[in-house]
């Protein structure tokens, strides 16, 4: 069930008012998966830059904390849309097509 506070916000039409995890990760776009490589890719040279003497492991930290927040944004992206939070318009389509 969507959150009251959310569902006083609501603009767009809900596509899952409760959607579970592998919905909200098959529902992810290009756009989130684009934001989730970019955030991934540039936290890995920050990494590098800034690991002192250390520079392999702290790179490697760097990338994975990059890659869990860049999924976190791409997966509230997807979430959003299909709470109605966020233009849904190709996720209306495509429900309206499969009904």
């Amino acid at each position: 069930m969507v959150h009251e506070k959310a569902a006083s916000h609501q603009r767009y039409p809900v596509i899952d008012p409760n959607p579970s995890i592998g919905a909200v990760i098959r529902n992810m776009d290009s756009g989130d998966w684009g934001r989730f490589a970019a955030i991934t890719a540039v936290s890995l040279p920050f990494g590098f830059a800034v690991g002192g003497n250390i520079r392999r492991p702290t790179m490697i930290f760097a990338g994975i904390v990059g890659a869990i927040g860049g999924m976190a944004i791409g997966f509230q992206g997807s979430a959003h849309r299909l709470l109605g939070l966020a233009p849904n318009d190709r996720e209306v389509a495509r429900m309206k097509q499969s009904a």
